[in-house]
C-alpha cells in the first residue's frame, strides 16, 4: 500500500536533509558561542543567529519550515548539552529565532545588488536590520539571561543587544558577499560549438603580482597587535585606518572577512580583559565597547560598497564607450584598436590570423518597408547568433550600418572558411518578425574571408581584401561565402 502523496506531508518530512543541514550548522555555531562564554555572560561571540539569517537569505530553500525546525533543534540541543534547563533553552531559542525572523523580513526587500553590499543603501539597510534583530532578540531573551545569571533585566538586555548587534554586523556581510559556487548549467547555444583545438591564448597578458597586495591586511594585523599591546578605550579605534585601506583595495567579500576577523579579535581581547577603557570596570558595562566595535565594522563596509558601486558604474561607462549600443558587439573604433593590437602580436609571433567581412543582404528593404525598429531587431538578432558562434578570443565588431567584421586568431584559410560557413548557417536560421501580416525576415548575409599576411600589410589590407571578397559574394548571388 502506497503512502500519502508528498504534497500532504509536512515540509520537515519532505525535506529531512535540508532540516538536517541547517540543524548541524546551527548546532555547531551555538556550541562555539557557548564555549566562548566568559563568566557571567551567555556568550562572548554568538554566530548562530547571523549564520541562520545568512543561510536563509542566500539559500532560500532553507527558509521553509524544514529549515526553521532544524535550527530550533540545533539551538535547544546545544543549550541542553551544556547545562541549560529545558524551559530556559526553549525561551532563548524563541528569542533567537524571533530576531532572525525579523531580519529575514527586512532584508528580503533588498535588491540583489544591495544584498551583496555593492550599494551603500544595502549597508544602511544591514545596519538597521542588525539593530532590529538585536532589539527583538534582547527584548525577548533578556529575561532568560536574568534568570540564569541573577541580574536585572535591563543589564541582561544590554548584554544581549550588544552581542547580537555586533555579530550580525560582523558575520552576516561575509555570508552575503560570499561568491556563488561555480557549477551552473551552461546556456544552450544557437549553433554547435567549434571543434576544440587547444592553442596558446592569442593575447597572453599575465597579471603582474602586486607587491603591495597584502599590505592592507598586514597593516590590519599590526593594528590589532597594537590594540592588545596598548589597551585602553582609544585602542579600539586602532584598526579603523587599516580597515578603510582594506575596503579601498579588496572586493566586498575580502573586506567583509577582514572586518569579521578584526571584530572577533577585539571581542576576544575584551573578554580576556586585555581591552578595558577603565581599570576594574564591571563587565556588565561593556555594552558601549561592543557598540563601538560594531561602528568600526560599519565604516569599511560602507566604503567598500561605495567603491564597488563606483567601479560598476565605470565598467558600464567603459562598455558603453567601446561597444555598439544596439548589438552589444564592439563598436568600430574599439574593434579597430583591439584588432590592430592583436594582429601585430600574432604577426610578430608568426601565428596565422584571418578576418571575415559580413554584410546583411537586402537590409535597406527592411528599413524602407518596415522602419528602423524592425531593422534594429534584425541587426541585434544577427549579432547575437554570430557572437554565440565565436570563441572567447575572437573579436566581433559592427563596422557600420549592417556590416560586421570578425578577427580570428590562430586559423588558416581552411579553418577560417569553415568558421565563416558555420556563421552563415546560423544566420540562415534566423527569423525575425517584421510587422503585422508580413512574412518574417529570414537571415541572409554575404561573407568575405581574407588571411592576415605576414608581410607587414596589417589589418587594413586584410579587411580591404575581405570586403572585396564580400562584394564578390553579393555579385555571385548573395547568401554565400567567398575567399579573398
Amino acid at each position: 500500500m502506497s503512502g500519502p502523496p508528498g504534497g500532504l506531508l509536512p515540509a520537515w518530512l519532505r525535506h529531512p536533509a535540508r532540516a538536517g543541514i541547517v540543524f548541524l550548522i546551527i548546532f555547531i555555531a551555538a556550541l562555539f558561542g557557548i564555549f566562548t562564554r566568559p563568566v557571567g555572560f551567555l556568550a562572548a561571540i554568538w554566530p548562530a543567529n547571523a549564520i541562520l539569517l545568512g543561510l536563509m537569505l542566500r539559500w532560500k530553500g532553507t527558509a521553509g519550515p524544514a529549515g526553521w525546525i532544524g535550527a530550533a533543534i540545533g539551538y535547544v540541543l546545544a543549550d541542553c548539552l551544556t547545562g541549560s534547563p529545558l524551559d530556559v533553552s526553549l525561551w532563548m531559542t524563541a528569542a533567537n529565532m524571533a530576531g532572525v525572523g525579523v531580519g529575514l523580513l527586512l532584508l528580503r526587500r533588498l535588491t540583489p545588488a544591495e544584498l551583496a553590499l555593492t550599494r551603500s543603501s544595502g549597508v544602511i539597510a544591514l545596519a538597521g536590520t542588525a539593530l532590529a534583530v538585536a532589539t527583538v532578540g534582547a527584548g525577548l531573551g533578556c529575561w532568560a539571561e536574568a534568570v540564569l545569571f541573577d541580574r536585572s533585566p535591563l543589564v541582561a538586555f544590554g548584554n544581549w543587544f550588544g552581542a547580537d548587534l555586533l555579530n550580525v554586523m560582523a558575520i552576516l556581510p561575509v555570508i552575503l558577499t560570499m561568491p556563488e559556487r561555480i557549477g551552473a548549467a551552461p546556456v544552450p547555444q544557437p549553433m554547435p560549438p567549434r571543434p576544440e583545438r587547444r592553442r596558446r591564448p592569442p593575447i597572453p597578458c599575465p597579471e603582474e603580482a602586486d607587491p603591495w597586495r597584502w599590505a592592507p591586511a598586514a597593516a590590519l594585523a599590526l593594528s590589532l597587535f597594537a590594540t592588545a599591546l596598548v589597551g585602553g578605550a582609544g585602542a579600539l579605534t586602532f584598526p579603523v585606518p587599516a580597515l578603510l585601506w582594506c575596503a579601498l583595495r579588496y572586493p566586498p567579500f575580502g573586506t567583509a572577512v577582514l572586518v569579521l576577523v578584526s571584530a572577533l579579535t577585539m571581542v576576544l581581547m575584551m573578554s580576556a580583559g586585555q581591552v578595558h577603557p577603565v581599570p576594574d570596570i564591571p563587565r556588565e558595562d561593556m555594552i558601549s565597547i561592543r557598540i563601538g566595535i560594531t561602528l568600526t565594522a560599519l565604516a569599511p563596509l560602507t566604503v567598500v560598497a561605495v567603491t564597488a558601486s563606483r567601479e560598476e558604474l565605470m565598467a558600464r561607462l567603459q562598455h558603453a564607450a567601446t561597444h555598439d549600443g544596439l548589438t552589444g558587439v564592439l563598436a568600430r573604433k574599439a574593434f579597430m584598436e583591439k584588432a590592430k593590437a592583436l594582429t601585430a602580436l600574432l604577426v610578430a609571433e608568426g601565428r596565422p590570423a584571418a578576418v571575415i567581412s559580413i554584410d546583411a543582404d537586402h537590409f535597406k528593404r527592411i528599413n524602407d518597408g518596415w522602419g528602423h525598429p524592425a531593422g534594429d531587431r534584425v541587426l541585434a538578432t544577427l549579432a547575437g547568433v554570430m557572437q554565440a558562434g565565436l570563441r572567447a578570443e575572437d573579436l566581433l565588431g559592427r563596422i557600420g550600418g549592417e556590416e560586421f567584421a570578425v578577427l580570428l586568431a590562430d586559423v588558416d584559410g581552411v579553418e577560417a572558411r569553415k568558421i565563416a560557413t558555420r556563421l552563415l548557417t546560423a544566420i540562415r536560421g534566423v527569423e525575425v518578425p517584421l510587422g503585422p501580416g508580413a512574412d518574417p525576415y529570414c537571415g541572409s548575409a554575404s561573407l568575405g574571408v581574407a588571411l592576415v599576411t605576414p608581410d607587414g600589410a596589417g589589418l587594413e589590407a586584410a579587411l580591404a581584401a575581405a570586403d572585396r571578397a564580400m562584394y564578390r559574394a553579393k555579385q555571385n548571388g548573395r547568401n554565400r561565402v567567398e575567399m579573398a
